[in-house]
């Protein structure tokens, strides 16, 4: 399939226009052949007519020329140089600032999915819509009380003082030793217990601990 009926008046040969030698989007070249494959163009590119070069649609045409279209739908518009920057720049930049409704999202796509022809020509694979699903499933559960969690655990008891939670940090110099404990806000000492409370029992270990060392 190349250029649908619909648009077929606005075809111009593919040799008569050209990228925007400042676009700096990175676009999916291989989405976009995928769905020229399976749909065709179904909308113009923009051009500005002075210069022939691409303000919207700069990958629609390496992905039109990767399948060797010798024509390209086209829609002109007569703008100066600045202008046309400004178009290129905002027809990228709204298509950055779009967000989705993934609940709907995965409507549709679970809708597709079960068709014959499946998720092809959608930009989106299988995968997607599995990882789309488990984050939907993650954001519905319920939200857990880390609080909650410490409920019926005994506190922790060791013979082996310096075992618990015990990190030991090595400085090439004292400049950086002094440097380490600026950043910390902290005296300059052999050892200490970081950070001061952890909000849960870990806590009464703490005390626990500095009391029997």
């Amino acid at each position: 399939m190349t250029i649908r009926a619909e648009i077929l008046d606005l075809a111009v040969p593919i040799k008569k226009v050209k990228p925007h030698p400042r676009n700096v989007r990175q676009g999916d070249i291989g989405a976009i052949t995928v769905s020229l494959s399976e749909h065709g163009q179904y909308r113009p590119i923009v051009v500005q007519r002075t210069t022939g070069h691409i303000l919207a649609g700069n990958h629609t045409f390496h992905a039109a020329k990767s399948l060797g279209w010798k024509e390209i739908a086209v829609t002109y518009v007569d703008c100066d140089d600045e202008a046309a920057l400004r178009i290129l720049l905002v027809d990228n930049r709204s298509s950055s600032l779009a967000s989705y409704d993934e609940h709907a999202l995965g409507d549709l796509l679970q809708e597709l999915a079960t068709t014959d022809r499946g998720l092809i020509g959608t930009g989106y694979d299988p995968d997607d819509l599995d990882d789309l699903l488990r984050l939907l499933e993650s954001l519905s559960a319920k939200p857990i009380d880390p609080y909650k969690e410490w409920e019926g655990i005994s506190d922790y008891r060791s013979e082996d003082k310096n075992s618990v939670f015990h990190t030991t940090v090595h400085f090439a110099s004292d400049e950086d030793a002094d440097r380490f404990f600026a950043l910390l806000k902290h005296d300059k000492t052999g050892s200490f217990w970081w950070p001061d409370t952890d909000g849960h029992l870990g806590s009464t270990v703490k005390k626990q601990f500095l009391a029997e060392a």
